[in-house]
């Protein structure tokens, strides 16, 4: 997404010395990787004042992401469309948040199930980038780890009278994590049924 920049960056870098030139690649890799989540925080937070919903939006970023990271799930295919994406994603959960009016066994329920999928699911390869066995493993372990440490979360916040005003942004969070698991999980087995059916 800012290929350019970190381009122009990491040469400046490398003219003044700070950088040698052999490290290029990966210097301009390490500053668009910054400049992407950078922008992408800041943006949900910008989402999260607009909506008057800061400490929602950063309650479901946390959890969001903890799980996002092991567990992986569909992706977009550009930088650009990630971006977006995720801009309306937040623009969801933030209006799901504040109309969120389900019974608090109701919600457990879902969450519950929801952590069951991603358990089972988890963790889900990227198309571009195969797990290998050892990945795979160490992937599992460290996201059946996260699943539950985000639903201890959810449950602190659901069952403590004092945080229960968002427990609602914790169980959208794992509800989003778990359909963007789903739809990954399909959208890897048509990519490997294709690519079997094309040899």
């Amino acid at each position: 997404m800012f290929k350019v920049l970190s381009g122009s960056i990491a040469d400046r870098a490398i003219k003044n010395g700070a950088v040698k030139s052999e490290d290029r690649e990966l210097t301009v890799y390490g500053i668009n990787t910054f400049l992407t989540i950078g922008v992408n925080i800041i943006s949900a937070l910008l989402i999260g004042l607009i909506f008057n919903m800061l400490i929602e939006i950063v309650l479901f970023l946390v959890v969001y992401k903890l799980l996002r990271k092991y567990i992986g799930g569909i992706h977009a295919n550009t930088a650009l469309s990630c971006y977006l994406s995720s801009c309306l994603t937040y623009i969801a959960v933030l209006t799901c948040i504040r109309f969120y009016d389900l019974p608090g066994a109701v919600t457990t329920i879902l969450v519950l199930c929801s952590s069951v999928i991603l358990w089972i699911l988890a963790p889900i390869e990227a198309k571009k980038k195969p797990l290998d066995e050892l990945e795979y493993k160490v992937f599992r372990r460290r996201s059946h780890i996260m699943i539950i440490i985000c639903f201890c979360v959810f449950a602190a916040f659901h069952y403590i009278p004092v945080l229960n005003a968002y427990s609602a942004a914790a169980a959208i969070s794992i509800y989003t994590v778990s359909i963007f698991a789903v739809f990954g999980k399909i959208s890897i087995f048509r990519y490997h049924k294709r690519q079997h059916n094309s040899l």
